[in-house]
């Protein structure tokens, strides 16, 4: 397989690693790399913003990995092996069996007003993951939020990969957010950590924020994918 000719140098892909997880639920943790070099079924990769929180994530030895990338405005997974670290911010992955093309909107996305509270955190990946794990282990809440968050009704875009909200502030790239979301006032919320991957001037002196979903049950992903194709209905 001639994985150069597809996986170009400098792109940005995405890692996307199983979490162990005691109560046996399927989760999900999210890294993004800039591709260095591909030669054969070895991919060099780079981490080129030390504030992204990346260098410090456990990789295990031949971890298997789904590798989502994009090549000519195509989407492209693969499955690969993490061999090992050249630096804190450069890693080899080993790719493996072809590569799956596919159309980047692969999951429904929505705008709805919807209950969402938001909590701003400026810290690495590992403690991002631990607060969400403690927020998910938690009993289910109904009606209402952690009494810590701001918990309102908001106009969001909202898909099982990610989200778009207005913010009043800018936010750093690589900033994290533990968010919790809820279609209805009854039903349970969804705890989620995400990373800001844009942002940008929004509306009214505020500032639009593009977070993708890095750690979240996948229950609640499925959940969010059902109501993304009930409300396109």
């Amino acid at each position: 397989m001639n994985y150069a000719k597809y996986l170009d140098k400098n792109n940005r892909v995405t890692l996307k690693t199983a979490v162990e997880d005691p109560g046996a639920k399927k989760l999900f943790a999210t890294v993004f790399a800039y591709i260095v070099s591909c030669r054969g079924s070895k991919l060099e990769l780079i981490f080129l913003n030390s504030d992204n929180n990346n260098t410090d994530y456990p990789f295990q030895p031949r971890q298997r990995i789904e590798l989502l990338a994009e090549h000519n405005e195509t989407g492209i997974s693969c499955r690969a092996l993490f061999v090992k670290r050249l630096s804190d911010q450069r890693l080899i992955v080993e790719l493996s069996g072809d590569l799956n093309f596919f159309n980047q909107r692969r999951s429904a996305r929505i705008s709805s007003e919807l209950w969402i509270a938001v909590e701003e955190s400026h810290v690495s990946k590992a403690i991002i993951r631990e607060r969400w794990e403690r927020a998910t282990s938690k009993n289910k809440r109904t009606a209402g939020a952690p009494l810590s968050a701001n918990f309102s009704r908001k106009e969001i875009s909202l898909s099982s990969s990610g989200l778009g909200m207005e913010y009043p502030k800018p936010v750093q790239p690589g900033t994290y957010f533990l968010i919790y979301l809820a279609f209805e006032n009854n039903e349970e919320l969804i705890p989620i950590a995400g990373e800001v991957v844009r942002s940008e001037p929004g509306q009214d002196n505020s500032f639009y924020l593009g977070i993708h979903f890095d750690f979240i049950e996948e229950d609640d992903r499925l959940r969010i994918q059902q109501f993304a194709k009930l409300s396109t209905k």
